[in-house]
């Protein structure tokens, strides 16, 4: 309807400027024109000069591409027709100069997305030059033109001020980085209200004169976008996270969690409470739950606590499985735990201050381990005496040989383990696989133990590690160095 209601108030202007047109023909030659024109032009050429430079001008001065568009064709057309009228008859000749002026009109409403009034008017100056005298055909045409457009302008105009309206180009859209613009169109200067999911959210936006309005989103869900006039008209339009964005998201909430962590560290240290603990990924009932596989159990701790601060954390009371780690910058952390199937709780401190309530804890563990193993103990038994042989032909061989990058892997990761963990100076390592006592002792699980010097003291040490087939990666499970 905003789309109608601007074409017939510009073709107002072009009915206006045929009928300037039609009159230069009814008078011509006249005084007016024998002044620029000395030679005798062609009457029906020179009203398609005179339109064609009209919309040129009103496209100069306003920037209308379409009578641009026009007034170019027009101009060409009219010249063209001039060129072949003298070979044609001149019953015909009369019928075809009104292809210079609605030949134009029929391109642009089938051209630009189907424009039906560009194509009315079109259809309205071929018959006006088929029925209607030479002489008077422009003048005529112009002013039936005016009438017309007058008309649809007018009706389209009410409505638009009196019957709400909302198109919109795509509803349903993905967020990129930060957000996603949404192209509206609806009744020019009025206001757009918006609900995220069944909420207002803040204040109307105002589509602009030509009712076209933008709207930038930044939150996925649903948006329901309202206009009222003496109706209410609603859309829908349906925002879905992408994959640019939900990387976004984490890392604006890493930079959350920072900027939190240091006002609560400013908080507690306007009270007199140093590295204060607060732990995430808790349930419901502040407890944790395991992640569990066939071969291992494991808890993820992760929380916040002083910037670059150190973190202990063991199972029960099993000291010798500590793992410890350094918060970063920010005081988050994260540390994966290793830990036995029948451990009920996982203690956690940070070692930079002394034990207080705020900074040391103890969580119990819930396991969500489920035993997969048994599911077929009760078949008959001609069953279970063929599932004896597949079964020990595929059970783990503990006493198989191991690779030797398998064994490169495990050395490397106990050195690195207890350098790091233990700070001790000058650490003299033995040279051969042997001096470890590299044993499997599960599938993918390791121990390690033997000893090495450190500034010519002997020290002892036993280390569990977990790891791929290659040994490409390690991790230790548990370790005790005296």
């Amino acid at each position: 309807m905003v789309e109608v209601n601007y074409d017939s108030n510009a073709l107002i202007i072009w009915g206006i400027m045929l009928f300037i047109a039609g009159i230069f023909k009814i008078t011509y030659p006249n005084k007016f024109t024998d002044r620029f024109i000395k030679s005798n032009l062609n009457a029906d050429l020179l009203s398609s000069i005179i339109f064609g430079v009209l919309l040129i001008i009103r496209a100069t001065i306003t920037g209308a591409r379409l009578a641009f568009f026009d007034g170019v064709l027009t101009l060409m057309l009219g010249f063209l027709i001039y060129g072949i009228e003298k070979f044609i008859e001149e019953n015909v000749s009369n019928r075809i100069w009104g292809m210079a002026f609605y030949i134009p009109l029929l391109l642009i409403g089938i051209m630009y997305y189907k424009r039906p009034i560009f194509i009315l008017n079109a259809i309205i100056i071929l018959l006006c030059t088929l029925f209607i005298k030479r002489k008077s055909n422009y003048l005529i045409t112009g002013i039936i033109m005016i009438i017309l457009n007058m008309t649809v302008w007018g009706y389209s105009s009410y409505n638009l001020k009196t019957h709400a309206f909302i198109n919109i180009e795509d509803q349903n859209v993905t967020l990129g980085k930060k957000k996603v613009s949404v192209y509206v169109e609806t009744n020019p200067d009025t206001e757009v209200n918006f609900y995220h999911n069944g909420k207002f959210d803040g204040l109307p936006l105002k589509s602009d004169d030509h009712g076209m309005l933008t709207v930038d989103i930044y939150s996925p869900g649903k948006w329901t976008l309202v206009v009222e006039k003496n109706n209410k008209v609603k859309k829908e339009v349906n925002v879905k996270k992408s994959k640019e964005y939900i990387k976004e998201e984490k890392r604006l909430h890493k930079i959350y969690l920072a900027k939190k962590a240091k006002k609560e560290l400013k908080k507690n240290n306007k009270k007199g409470i140093k590295a204060k603990l607060d732990l995430s990924e808790l349930d419901e009932n502040g407890k944790l739950k395991t992640v569990d596989s066939n071969y291992s159990t494991t808890v993820i701790l992760k929380g916040i606590t002083d910037p670059q601060a150190k973190v202990k954390t063991y199972p029960d009371d099993k000291e010798y499985m500590e793992k410890v780690v350094h918060a970063d910058k920010s005081g988050k952390f994260e540390i994966k735990l290793p830990i036995y199937a029948d451990n009920k709780q996982v203690y956690i401190h940070v070692l930079s201050a002394d034990k207080t309530k705020e900074n040391e804890k103890r969580i119990d563990v819930i396991s969500t381990y489920k035993d997969t193993s048994n599911n077929d103990v009760d078949d008959d038994d001609d069953e279970t005496d063929t599932d004896t042989s597949t079964s020990s032909s595929s059970s783990i061989n503990l006493n198989g040989k191991i690779s030797e990058d398998t064994k490169t892997g495990l050395v490397v990761a106990t050195q690195k383990y207890i350098e790091n963990s233990t700070h001790l100076a000058n650490i003299k390592w033995p040279w051969g696989y042997s001096d470890y006592n590299i044993k499997r002792i599960a599938e993918h699980t390791y121990m390690l133990h033997g000893t090495f010097k450190s500034n010519g003291e002997t020290h002892t040490f036993i280390v569990s590690a977990y790891t791929d087939d290659e040994g490409d990666t390690v991790d230790v499970l548990t370790s005790k160095i005296e």
